[in-house]
């Protein structure tokens, strides 16, 4: 019998998979547009897509951790632009249930919808400790849904005093109107994610609106008093990519999809069926054993991360790094297995309102996202394994 999480999970994703073919004729339109449609932001606020890692406490559903790695999964196949905004506002209302009450409170408080931006990618900003929290100046890049949001959570990095030698990194949480958003995203992949930069102007934050980055490595969080559940005791760093695997998984099937289709009828300039080349066989079945293989491995850790977080264990250092490692090794299948199949499709492919054409932009453009980037997090993984400090303390 399902419980109740995972009876709303299944309708989420049911709601999910009939919103496809509406997805699919609109995404070459989001992609002209540089941003989310605001009629699909409308459907997806209505289906309770970004409420699913939202804390119960304040309007949330609290599904299971993965819960949004499934719905990327779904939406991706149609729309990866739409898709990406939809997992990483949802994600972004987990990253608020660690924070302390007052500011989960300063947010869902009059607004139980209100929807949360981020940066984690500060461009020279002047960042200052005051006694009464940081004072923040200058550009914030990369702020996916940014125009849809209510509220933004940066990260931030100070000098620690204790130590000139490092610096203190902080989550923090302002509102809308501390910052002006600047239409600056021209992107050829993910190009309707609206990704806009954000420019500061000696904003203060004070202190319950900031979030040290060191508290978030697995176990209590400030956000532990009201949210009780495991899902905001989750080491961040070390499962945040799961945040974003889903949609290169979801990318890599909607590219098996358009080929499949596309080869159903299609003949050679010979007058030769296409599929029934060797050649072509292989390609597709390769490809599909790629995608597979990347969702089992990604499938395979979610469980592992529920039944730690429902029995109380704490995720070591080496589990931490592997799942990071293995999102990374799981996004460069789903690359390879696009890559594959992209001379199947011949010049059709290259069009530029060919489906295909655009889902390869868009994976190829989330794999570059430094959490899915094999060259860093194998580093990471690697370095773990073999009994090196982990490159990032964050982890």
């Amino acid at each position: 019998m399902l419980s109740v999480g995972e009876l709303e999970l299944q309708n989420v994703l049911k709601e999910a998979q009939s919103m496809l073919p509406v997805l699919s004729s609109t995404a070459f339109t989001t992609q002209q547009s540089r941003r989310m449609l605001p009629e699909v932001h409308s459907a997806f606020l209505n289906a309770g897509f970004y409420k699913i890692m939202q804390p119960k406490a304040y309007g949330g559903l609290e599904l299971e951790f993965g819960s949004q790695t499934q719905l990327g999964i779904v939406l991706a196949q149609a729309c990866g632009s739409s898709s990406w905004v939809a997992t990483l506002l949802a994600c972004h209302a987990w990253i608020l249930g660690m924070f302390p009450k007052q500011a989960q409170d300063d947010v869902w408080g009059a607004n139980p919808n209100a929807l949360i931006a981020s940066s984690f990618m500060g461009d020279q900003p002047k960042v200052k400790k005051v006694p009464e929290g940081l004072l923040l100046s200058g550009r914030w890049k990369f702020s996916s849904g940014v125009d849809d949001s209510d509220w933004n959570i940066l990260l931030a990095h100070c000098p620690d005093h204790n130590d000139s030698a490092k610096k203190l990194s902080f989550y923090v949480l302002l509102p809308k109107k501390d910052y002006v958003i600047e239409d600056v995203w021209n992107s050829a992949g993910m190009s309707g994610t609206g990704s806009n930069d954000i420019v500061l102007k000696e904003v203060l934050i004070p202190e319950h609106r900031l979030l040290n980055a060191m508290k978030l490595t697995g176990g209590q969080t400030p956000g532990s008093e009201i949210n009780k559940g495991y899902l905001y005791q989750q080491p961040m760093f070390g499962t945040f990519s799961f945040n974003l695997i889903g949609n290169v998984i979801g990318l890599a099937k909607g590219a098996a999809n358009v080929v499949l289709e596309s080869l159903k009828a299609r003949t050679a300039l010979s007058g030769a069926t296409v599929s029934a080349n060797q050649s072509i066989k292989l390609r597709v079945a390769e490809a599909l054993a790629e995608i597979s293989a990347a969702q089992a491995l990604v499938e395979r850790n979610l469980q592992e991360i529920i039944l730690a977080g429902k029995s109380q264990q704490t995720i070591d250092i080496s589990t931490r790094a592997r799942y990071r490692g293995e999102n990374g090794f799981a996004s460069k299948l789903c690359v390879s297995a696009v890559e594959r199949l992209l001379p199947v499709l011949g010049a059709r492919g290259l069009e530029s309102e060919n489906a295909f054409q655009r889902i390869w932009r868009d994976i190829n453009a989330v794999s570059q996202h430094i959490a899915l980037t094999w060259d860093v997090q194998g580093t990471i993984y690697g370095s773990v394994a073999l009994g090196y400090d982990c490159p990032d303390p964050r982890v």
